[in-house]
């Protein structure tokens, strides 16, 4: 019966491996801008389209100036105007992706957001890709594979 123990505790460990490795961290504007009035209006829009949000992933905004970032609505994303809530001005700030909505952030310090520093990112549902391969399986399905196989194994244990 111990054995059994160990076994499921090494799998509850290589469970939370899988999910931890899958994760991505997304430095917000890469290490060229950062968090930072953009040298054009599009340049957050052009980088987020050039990045594959998951549902795990993390936003990291880090800046080293006079910054902030706040999460908005879309109204407020498209108007500059962020009147809900406090914005975070301690860098780096990181956001976990939890769902496959669109998520909205600003820069709320003077005339930053209007100058282009604004973010609009959605997740997609996270996958799990075989390397090489075109198929692939959530992580959340893995968890019923590794239980069955427990299953299994402490079955034959038993016998």
């Amino acid at each position: 019966m111990g054995l059994i123990i160990i076994m499921i505790r090494y799998l509850v460990l290589i469970v939370a491996f899988i999910d931890a490795a899958t994760a991505v961290t997304h430095q917000v504007g890469d290490s060229t801008e950062g968090w930072a009035v953009p040298s054009s209006t599009s340049f957050y829009t052009t980088w987020a389209n050039s990045q594959k949000f998951s549902v795990g992933d993390i936003l990291e905004f880090k800046w080293t100036s006079t910054h902030n970032v706040l999460e908005v609505t879309k109204t407020e994303y498209d108007d500059c105007t962020g009147t809900n809530g406090v914005p975070s001005s301690t860098s780096p700030v990181s956001v976990n992706l939890t769902n496959t909505t669109a998520r909205y952030f600003i820069c709320t310090v003077g005339s930053h957001c209007t100058s282009g520093q604004k973010l609009a990112v959605t997740s997609v549902a996270a996958t799990n890709s075989t390397s090489g391969s075109s198929a692939s399986m959530p992580t959340a399905a893995l968890l019923p594979a590794l239980l069955s196989t427990i299953a299994i194994i402490s079955f034959l244990i038993t016998i």
